[in-house]
């Protein structure tokens, strides 16, 4: 539409430019004639030098015969001005410039239509490659997290799985698990320990979780009786990390997620951080 919007516009602008030339014409026959031009065709007027002498008035009478003057005979000798209409402009003397702006006027809209359909052209090309990103592109989800603790025991750990909910395979890239106590989370996520296995080898295929990851917890809060007394005196425990993967598009994606401990003997936990710990981030390779 914009490119449609251009080419109206320079058409209006040629419009005003033949209105212009229009109006310069009809305005060519009323101009008004030099002094110069006025005196010549003037019969009656006379030029007197300083050295001429006024004749005596002559004596009127029947019988003498009015000659005319030099300068009557060289005004009605003048041949007239020829006046230029709307078809002389139009058609006599102006077809070359009619034939050079119709000639713009065509290229103008010849540019501008090829120009719609390469943008056309584009869309749907940008669209048919995201629809084919979205079908074959691999999208990981967090499939369980919890807490694997018998009561009496203090072996306590987080058991977290992933699930491929996407269209297509992935395979991962790396990972970062971080397992800690306190009141609450670091503003900023610090990933430790990031491990990145050969790429490639670990493949994650559609609709298929992986195996449990095991993620063992400090050694003060190893039990379910240490969380709880933990948890009475405001210390909670947190589990965050980050999980990179790749997709058959050669696209990096890195999962972030933060979960709290419900607290005492529970084995849930909920998400907390909000998006600076909790995203789903895409980025281009070459």
């Amino acid at each position: 539409m914009k490119l449609l919007s251009v080419s109206f516009l320079l058409i209006l602008i040629s419009c005003a430019f033949l209105l212009s030339r229009v109006n310069a014409a009809e305005k060519l026959p009323n101009e008004k004639p030099s002094s110069q031009s006025k005196q010549t065709s003037d019969p009656d007027t006379k030029t007197a030098s300083p050295n001429s002498q006024t004749p005596p008035p002559e004596t009127k009478s029947r019988s003498s015969v009015h000659q005319p003057s030099p300068n009557q005979g060289k005004a009605d000798s003048t041949p007239p001005t020829k006046e230029t209409g709307y078809f002389d402009f139009l058609w006599a003397s102006q077809i070359p410039n009619w034939i050079s702006i119709l000639g713009w006027i065509i290229a103008i809209v010849i540019t501008v239509a090829s120009l719609g359909l390469v943008a056309r052209q584009a869309d749907i090309a940008k669209q048919s490659v995201d629809a084919l990103r979205q079908q074959g592109s691999s999208k990981l989800a967090i499939f369980d997290l919890h807490l694997d603790a018998l009561k009496g025991s203090k072996d306590a750990c987080v058991i977290i799985q992933f699930r491929n909910v996407g269209q297509g395979n992935g395979f991962l890239l790396g990972s970062s698990f971080n397992v800690l106590t306190g009141k609450e989370l670091p503003r900023v996520p610090s990933y430790k320990e990031f491990h990145r296995p050969i790429r490639g080898v670990f493949t994650l295929p559609q609709d298929t979780p992986t195996p449990p990851i095991r993620l063992d917890l400090p050694k003060h809060a190893g039990s379910l009786e240490a969380l709880k007394i933990l948890g009475d005196s405001g210390i909670h425990l947190f589990v965050y990390g980050v999980f990179e993967y790749g997709d058959i598009f050669n696209r990096t994606h890195s999962l972030g997620f933060a979960y709290q401990h419900d607290g005492g003997e529970s084995k849930h936990f909920f998400i907390v951080g909000g998006t600076e710990y909790n995203y789903d981030r895409i980025k281009e390779t070459a």
